[in-house]
């Protein structure tokens, strides 16, 4: 099926000297992301702070625990909270509930609200290339996450 032919795919690039490949999915359960799972030896869920956003959160688990049926080296990292406006009572508020709720699952750095990495996507300049102020906060940010994560997977 689909995520066999992906997985052959990632395959080939690890057989050109690749050692790791980001897969970035759209956020809804389906083929892509479904694939993707298939094919990959660890997922990071990105999460927004608001209340659609945490409502996935089962579903989320869910998908990735029928995905190890048939991919049983996948492992899940956590949920990264994205798009946090440390301004906001609600992201705040919730956070603190997710961080209760779900201690093992909450990457504990996150990534903020922030219009630099929207302008590094858009331009497709890394964030930590850019010299403005506000675009150092975030590389700071993205860089946190990175070494979590090659941490985790013991790259780093």
């Amino acid at each position: 099926g689909i995520g066999e032919c992906f997985k052959k795919n990632i395959k080939v690039l690890a057989s050109l000297g690749f050692d790791l490949c980001l897969i970035d999915t759209p956020p809804t359960i389906g083929n892509g992301l479904s694939s993707a799972l298939y094919a990959s030896d660890y997922v990071v869920s990105p999460i927004e702070l608001e209340r659609y956003s945490i409502e996935g959160i089962v579903l989320m688990n869910v998908t990735i625990a029928n995905i190890r049926k048939v991919n049983p080296e996948l492992k899940f990292l956590g949920m990264i909270p994205s798009m946090v406006n440390s301004r906001n009572l609600r992201h705040r508020n919730y956070l603190d509930a997710l961080n209760k709720a779900y201690p093992q699952l909450i990457i504990p750095t996150s990534i903020g609200l922030r219009s630099s990495i929207a302008d590094a996507f858009e331009t497709g300049i890394p964030v930590w290339k850019d010299k403005r102020s506000a675009a150092r906060v975030a590389a700071k940010e993205v860089r946190a996450l990175a070494q979590y994560v090659f941490t985790k997977m013991g790259v780093a």
